[in-house]
């Protein structure tokens, strides 16, 4: 039979063969020998034989009472047989032991108070069998014995207390003076009995009879048709009979040591570590309490950090076998806490925490103060700024003419294109002050309301319009050449040209007004009877001053007023000339200087001789008038502002003085007369030409 132990716990197989299995200690189990165990005592107890009828007994003296229980159950040569003693009284005082054919029951008698004693009686043997009469376990008779007389109660016996384990008998009813013993059952073996009229067939009930089997260190346990030895702490074996290895402890050398300084230092006994305490994975007195789940390492101090749990985590390492380590934790047994600025499964995650990595939760990545850094957002700060927002909680609006995905979402700085119209900065976040627009502010506002109208990105006007010296839908375009103010709706008249002409107000920074205007801008129109540059000439048309031009004073209409000539009427009339086109001439005793040119009047001085009236224009008919002075033998001939005296034939003389002729002067006086008519042609062909140049 092969036999394991434990501490109050057996494992045995079927016996002679079968599967190994734990049996629980049976309430018949004692602590005794193995002889005993066929007995029920009473302490203090003892049964008075010696009156009876049945003194069939046997003494022996200074022995056990394991020995006299064995003397009992086996019988002796000298005295009771085998299958005779029913019961025995034991001296402890002296060891005397004796044996008695009778028991209670067959004396029907009370047992006797002494303390010195101890009475045993056997207990029924065939109790503990189950009898099928007409059976038999053919082929599994395992030994024949033979008692002095057969019985089903010597064979029970013999079964009960052989070497090997007895777990069933025959007795042929046809010869019964053999002991059929046998190791099998019908549960051992697979196969029912067979039926037979010539024997009967008994059965050992294992629980409750641990008889006679050898442990020696240790004692008999059986339940559940199965009998093992319970071995005591550091013997193992089947009988109990071994001392533990190293390595090994306890009852049946079941136990594992778990000591640090190797198995030699185990108590084979306790499996406590006489040095070095306890190897990793294991705690308490002996070393036998393995690291409650999600804890390993010497004396289960260190914590697991496995994400799948406690129970994957190895108690010697701390190593997850599967699911890696809980958030916060990194390395090969999840025992490295995550850094400061690392956080999550294996400590990928990096923190984006304001105030620092020793605020960040290493396991979440939530940032106990200051919220998160500039470019995240998010519960743990994880979220990157979406594009065109940066800053702490990316509250903060980019700016960048590239578009958001060039915008830093920590400093909103842009990396390529410069910010969008209306910001300016390193970072774009400053909005264009008042008066300024467009791209970096460079742009600048002209609008007539003020720079609070002014929209910062177009330049654009809300209301108001331009200022003067700028058009255009955001007042951006310069007065072209020539123009200004209002809507570029004034006209320059800078006589240097336009390029002069201040585009807000006209004036002429050199140079003046062109003709016809005047004014500080030059935008005041002379008025009427002057014209030119600076309204400075004075028109002189007949027909008033609207016909004159005021540019070039010439009339449209009407001509000149008298005293003047000229295109545009500012050629004043020269000295001895006047009136309309400068036609008239002056008759001014004093000359020309005095003569009105507008009227012929003269200033001083009066009329020239010949003429008269209050401009002297009246010609003085001095041959009418006999004031001539021509000679009585000559004609007088009127002529304007003059007269002309010619003597009469056959006289010769300047006509105031004429005398008679001498017939050799009259070739010569012909002569003469026609010299003075030529002259007198010639002046009046000057005159007529005169006049022609000056009304031309």
């Amino acid at each position: 039979m092969e036999v394991t132990c434990g501490i109050r716990v057996a494992r045995s197989r079927l016996f002679p063969a079968g599967l190994v299995v734990v049996a629980l200690i049976s309430a018949f189990t004692v602590a005794r020998a193995d002889y005993v165990d066929f007995f029920d005592c009473s302490d203090g107890k003892w049964l008075d034989y010696e009156h009876s009828e049945h003194q069939d007994m046997s003494v022996f003296n200074n022995v056990s009472i394991d020995e006299c229980a064995q003397k009992c159950v086996e019988g002796t040569a000298d005295g009771l047989r085998e299958g005779e003693c029913l019961s025995f009284n034991y001296d402890k005082l002296d060891g005397n032991c004796t044996l008695i054919a009778a028991n209670r029951a067959t004396l029907n008698t009370n047992l006797n108070t002494d303390r010195d004693y101890e009475y045993c009686e056997m207990k029924d043997i065939l109790s503990f069998f189950t009898a099928h009469p007409g059976y038999r376990q053919a082929g599994h008779d395992d030994a024949t014995v033979r008692p002095p007389t057969v019985t089903p109660r010597t064979c029970a016996l013999r079964c009960l207390r052989g070497a090997e384990v007895c777990l069933s008998f025959d007795i042929g009813s046809t010869r019964p003076d053999n002991c059929l013993l046998s190791t099998d059952t019908p549960e051992t073996t697979g196969l029912p009995l067979t039926y037979n009229p010539g024997f009967n067939y008994y059965q050992r009930i294992i629980e409750g009879t641990c008889f006679n089997y050898p442990c020696v260190h240790g004692y008999c346990a059986s339940k559940d048709n199965r009998i093992t030895c319970v071995c005591d702490a550091g013997f193992g074996g089947d009988t109990c009979d071994t001392a533990c290895t190293a390595g090994t402890f306890g009852s049946g050398c079941t136990e594992t040591c778990h000591c640090a300084n190797s198995i030699s230092v185990c108590d084979i006994h306790t499996g406590e570590c006489s040095t070095g305490g306890c190897t990793i994975g294991w705690s308490g007195p002996n070393c036998q309490t393995a690291c409650p789940s999600g804890q390993f390492g010497l004396n289960c101090n260190n914590t697991c950090h496995c994400a799948s749990g406690g129970s994957v985590c190895d108690t010697e390492t701390g190593n997850c076998s599967s699911g890696g380590c809980v958030t916060g934790w990194e390395g090969s047994n999840c025992q490295t806490a995550c850094p400061a600025g690392q956080f999550g499964a294996n400590c990928t995650g990096t923190c984006h925490c304001a105030s620092g990595g020793s605020v960040c939760d290493t396991e979440t990545g939530n940032c106990s103060s200051g919220g998160c850094v500039t470019g995240w957002e998010g519960s743990n700060c994880q979220i990157a700024c979406p594009a065109g927002q940066f800053g702490a909680n990316c509250t903060g609006t980019c700016h960048c003419a590239s578009g958001g995905s060039v915008c830093d979402t920590e400093t909103g700085n842009c990396s390529s294109g410069g910010c969008v119209t209306g910001w300016e900065g390193s970072n774009c976040q400053i909005a264009c002050p008042a008066g300024q627009f467009g791209l970096n502010c460079t742009g600048t506002c002209h609008c007539a309301s003020g720079d609070s109208v002014c929209d910062t990105e177009t330049g654009n006007c809300s209301s108001g319009g331009c200022i003067a010296g700028w058009e255009g839908s955001n007042c951006q375009t310069a007065c072209q050449a020539g123009q200004f103010g209002l809507g570029c709706n004034g006209t320059c008249h800078c006589a240097s040209g336009d390029s002069v002409c201040d585009t807000e107000t006209g004036n002429c920074s050199s140079g003046g007004c062109i003709s016809g205007w005047e004014g500080s801008n030059c935008q005041t129109v002379c008025s009427p009877g002057t014209f030119g540059p600076g309204c400075t000439e004075t028109c002189h048309c007949a027909n008033s001053t609207s016909v004159c031009d005021v540019q070039n004073g010439v009339c449209s209409t009407g001509g000149c007023t008298p005293g003047w000539s000229g295109p545009n009427c500012q050629t004043a009339c020269p000295s001895g000339q006047f009136g309309l086109g400068c036609n008239g001439t002056c008759h001014c005793a004093s000359g020309g200087s005095v003569c009105d040119t507008e009227t012929g009047n003269c200033s001083s001085g009066g009329c020239s001789a010949g003429w008269e009236g209050s401009n002297c224009q009246t010609d003085v008919d001095e041959c009418s008038t006999n004031t001539s002075g021509c000679h009585s033998n000559a004609t007088c001939a009127n002529t304007e502002g003059s007269y002309t005296c010619t003597c009469n034939s056959d006289y010769q003389g300047d006509g105031v003085s004429c005398t008679a002729e001498d017939p050799e002067a009259a070739a010569g006086l012909n002569m003469r007369d026609t010299v003075i008519i030529a002259t007198a042609a010639f002046s009046v062909l000057v005159v007529i030409a005169a006049v022609l140049c000056v009304t031309w």
